[in-house]
């Protein structure tokens, strides 16, 4: 059922990890109905886009999602930024460097304490993977009709190269987001 309020979860393909792409948040005049919530699995995700609209893909190599294609991602390290882990991340996975725009998407599920930014970005130099390891088999550009006829690591690559091609987000700016030392 979808209206106002009302969230719809989407399971993920291979993963089993559902995802809520819009929901409202419950009204600051209730705020017993917001728990708080002890983050522990933190991720990044790296929607790259280049200068002829195709997206980078890479082809996954870890156990129980060989074959699949994804977005560059993955989990972010003990004392490093998002900023750090989206650059790290998709030069390990896919040779290519890059330089984040915005953030496009936060996914959170606060039953599993997992919370993933997904990043806009567009490369900036590198040279694309062509041998495999433990971080991914390959990486390739893809227009967005080709990336819908691939095995997908998860359906969420769909919805966001569907949203990204309508213009259909907001990015939240870099500088919004702010790392504070202790």
């Amino acid at each position: 059922m979808q209206g106002k309020g009302s969230r719809m979860k989407k399971k993920d393909c291979s993963l089993g990890i559902a995802t809520i792409p819009y929901f409202r948040l419950p009204s600051m005049h209730q705020p017993d109905t917001i728990a708080p919530v002890m983050i522990s699995n933190m991720y990044v995700l790296c929607i790259v886009v280049d200068e002829n609209g195709r997206y980078l893909l890479i082809k996954e190599s870890k156990k129980g999602c060989e074959n699949t294609w994804s977005f560059p991602a993955g989990k972010i390290e003990k004392n490093e930024n998002i900023i750090q882990a989206a650059l790290r991340e998709t030069r390990e996975e896919s040779g290519i460097s890059i330089k984040p725009q915005g953030i496009f998407c936060i996914d959170h599920i606060p039953e599993d304490n997992w919370l993933r930014f997904s990043l806009l970005a567009k490369p900036v130099g590198g040279k694309l993977k062509t041998e495999k390891n433990h971080h991914s088999q390959e990486a390739g550009w893809f227009s967005s009709d080709q990336v819908y006829d691939l095995k997908l690591r998860e359906i969420t690559i769909k919805e966001f190269i569907t949203r990204h091609k309508k213009g259909e987000f907001s990015l939240l700016p870099l500088e919004s987001y702010r790392v504070y030392a202790r």
